[in-house]
């Protein structure tokens, strides 16, 4: 198939997609950059509270 299009003046890397990626996509949704996940210790803390406040 490359050898076709090399014969039209065509490569393969002109028919390659662009991906955006997660932060790209955050950025243009919300506007916002995106920052480092949280820590395993402040994702608990939340959960904790958050049991605290139901009981």
């Amino acid at each position: 198939m490359s050898s076709g299009l090399e014969r039209l003046g065509t490569t393969p890397v002109d028919f390659a997609v662009h991906r955006s990626s997660l932060d790209d996509v955050f950025l243009a949704l919300t506007g916002k950059q995106g920052g480092p996940a949280p820590e395993p210790a402040a994702a608990a803390a939340v959960v904790t509270s958050k049991e605290k406040q139901s009981a």
